[in-house]
């Protein structure tokens, strides 16, 4: 049971450059062959436990299971996300397929034998070999033809390629990438970052704002227009140092424990260029568990992990960028402290877009009509500007840009009235405290619809909204600030106020 460890998944023995004929012999219960059109698992008698087929498709011969050679089949197919098991009903042995396993990497060709010999396995008269590391290095010579879907795909949990997309010219300074436009200043600043990365010098970003400003919007958008791999990690989930590199885990197969790596230290290891996008970073449970992490981002470059008894390093290429919402209302957060601040050269403070774009973004993402778009708008920057008057707003709330988007979807998917939309969101949103000063900004720009009724004076013409704090006499001016900063100007009673349609 010792070499389980040390034996390879087929996807390894093939990236490891062993050509047809290859007899690789692991102890005395199974015979690793490498053919021309799959790699299989026998056991010395010739007797074929598993293959791992073109495409990717293991096959198991399941009568010819015992529970010695178990382990070493779900071990040769770690990759593939299949895993043999014993039905504890029918006694017998079935394939599984992984609910969260490794991506199948969809092999179309095995490689050719390779001219150099040093990849080659010293195979002795009594049938042993040398082990296959279990990171196996590409052979010189040795060209492996993928599928080209899988090209772009990593073994790395959570490693997305996303759709490549291009930036397009918003006019008067701005850059749209992929949707999210923001002026072309901060967007040079994440270029110039990426490209102090490829240098291997410190270069991560600092992305804060408040909530819904798409700050994690933005990092994806810059990962697809770069065409590299982007990492999401949740510092929120980081409860220790250790967090950031892994921890010891049961392996489900062969029940030994061992130290596993995390995702963000498997991408350090692999050294591809990537975007590592480190999100909520104020909301790691620990300032402890934060210090540890900056050793990486400084000149230095590394990362301690005691329990692999190894040394993370930065390699050139990968750029880090960290989001959070910094500000009092922000109550679940840790402060930043200086000496995590520094290690951030690059900074990108996100703001609310201007009332056109935001408008442009709600319609094309949502495809409501651009009246509806515009009056989502308005309302939101009318209640943006009252957001840190204590008296109107106690909870500090604010109408941010995802939660327009969920109003607009909400609209355009369901059909939903846009005002019943409007409050239903809301309500999740605000505190009940701030339900006087939210009603007057929801009245104004989605007013009630009420029944035709005869008005018995000039007042009942119009609709009297609940605790509406602009109403005044007959005749008097509303002196409300719009939007755009302007007053309203206009008498109470007029239809712009009440919606009486």
């Amino acid at each position: 049971m010792a070499n389980i460890a040390k034996l390879p998944d087929g996807t390894a023995i093939i990236a490891a450059g062993h050509g047809p004929g290859h007899r690789l012999v692991y102890g005395p219960h199974l015979v690793v062959e490498v053919g021309t059109a799959a790699v299989s698992l026998e056991k010395p008698d010739g007797t074929t436990l598993a293959i791992l087929a073109n495409g990717g498709k293991p096959t198991v011969g399941l009568t010819r299971l015992d529970p010695i050679t178990v382990p070493y089949v779900n071990r040769f197919l770690s990759s593939t996300g299949k895993v043999v098991i014993k039905d504890w009903r029918t006694t017998q042995y079935r394939v599984k397929t992984r609910r969260t396993g490794p991506k199948v990497r969809k092999i179309r060709a095995v490689v050719d034998q390779p001219k150099a010999v040093a990849a080659t396995p010293v195979v002795s008269s009594n049938h042993t070999a040398k082990a296959v590391t279990d990171e196996p290095k590409h052979a010189a010579g040795a060209v492996i033809t993928v599928s080209g879907d899988v090209e772009r795909t990593s073994s790395i949990p959570g490693m997305l390629y996303l759709d490549k997309v291009t930036l397009k010219g918003a006019g008067r300074g701005n850059t749209d990438c992929g949707g999210i436009v923001i002026p072309t200043a901060q967007f040079t600043v994440l270029e110039d970052a990426w490209h102090i990365a490829q240098q291997g010098k410190p270069a991560a970003v600092l992305l804060t704002g408040a909530a819904g400003t798409a700050k994690t919007m933005l990092v994806r958008a810059f990962a697809a227009y770069l065409g590299v791999g982007y990492l999401k990690i949740d510092a929120g989930a980081v409860r220790t140092a250790d967090d950031w590199a892994g921890a010891f885990r049961q392996d489900p197969n062969t029940k030994t424990w061992a130290h596993r790596w995390s995702p963000l230290a498997l991408a350090l290891r692999e050294g591809k260029p990537c975007v590592i996008h480190v999100d909520e970073l104020t909301r790691t449970e620990t300032p402890a568990a934060l210090n540890a992490f900056m050793g990486l981002l400084d000149e230095t470059g590394t990362l301690l992990v005691p329990d692999a008894n190894a040394v993370l390093t930065m390699p050139k290429g990968i750029l880090v960028v960290a989001t959070a919402n910094i500000g009092p209302e922000f109550v679940g957060t840790l402060p930043l402290d200086g000496a995590v601040r520094q290690r951030f050269p690059y900074g990108v403070r996100m703001t609310t877009p201007s009332e056109s774009v935001e408008a442009k973004l709600l319609v094309k993402r949502t495809k409501i009509s651009d009246e509806v778009a515009v009056a989502l708008v308005r309302m939101a920057n009318q209640q943006r500007q009252h957001r840190d008057d204590a008296q109107q707003y106690p909870s500090g709330a604010i109408i941010s840009t995802r939660i327009l988007l969920s109003i607009a979807e909400r609209i355009a998917q369901r059909n939903a009235n846009p005002r019943e939309a409007v409050i239903s969101t809301l309500q999740a949103q605000f505190d009940p405290g701030d339900d006087a000063a939210l009603s007057v900004v929801i009245d104004a720009f989605f007013p009630k619809k009420a029944e035709p009724v005869v008005p018995t004076t000039p007042e009942a013409a119009f609709i009297v909204t609940e605790r509406h704090w602009f109403m005044g006499p007959v005749g008097s001016t509303c002196e409300k600030v719009l939007s755009d900063g302007a007053l309203c100007s206009r008498v109470h009673q007029d239809p712009i106020h009440f919606g009486n349609s």
